[in-house]
């Protein structure tokens, strides 16, 4: 996911994503959000998802969106029937209604852990992310916390995947600094 004060620079983290990993580009109305967003599509092999976005969904041909908690049921299946083919994700601090809500393709529940995220909340835990993993009708993906020291707390968890903000940039910034020997 970007964040504009953590992932200052979007593409730069992109470009270092594997191939077939998804990226979240929540862009929070930066004016300059059009040129990054076709920028971005253009990276081969990524999964493109725009934050709280449909019209720059649609504009920038983006493979779906990424919806706030506060999305209504009403505008998920808004969406779900204009763009049957995109992928549709949303936010989650609870799962109250989850299993009448199957336009979503998945639920990203936050905060696992402790985060920086100025949204993130008090962490769930292990304990209650497995539960809800474990009753959901659709995928899961742990957000909040997850570093290269919290992402393996996850395996076994039922959740689907993780998505990462200063975990992510933290590995891309070290993968820098290490020198050819340290990586062997």
């Amino acid at each position: 996911m970007t964040d504009p004060q953590r992932t200052p620079d979007p593409m730069a983290i992109a470009q270092k994503l594997p191939k077939g990993a998804t990226l979240i580009y929540r862009h929070f109305g930066d004016e300059n959000r059009e040129k990054l967003a076709n920028s971005l599509r253009n990276i081969d092999g990524l999964t493109l998802l725009i934050g709280n976005d449909p019209k720059l969904a649609k504009t920038v041909g983006a493979d779906g969106v990424h919806m706030p908690r506060s999305t209504s049921a009403d505008t998920l299946m808004d969406i779900r029937n204009a763009h049957p083919d995109w992928i549709i994700t949303q936010a989650a601090a609870k799962t109250e209604g989850m299993s009448e809500n199957l336009t979503l393709d998945a639920l990203f529940v936050s905060a696992v852990f402790s985060s920086k995220s100025p949204s993130a909340g008090q962490p769930i835990g292990l304990g209650p992310l497995t539960e809800i993993a474990l009753k959901s009708p659709m995928p899961i993906y742990a957000l909040g916390g997850i570093t290269s020291e919290t992402a393996p707390h996850l395996i076994g968890s039922g959740v689907a995947g993780f998505a990462a903000i200063d975990g992510i940039v933290k590995e891309i910034n070290l993968s820098e600094n290490r020198s050819d020997s340290d990586m062997f």
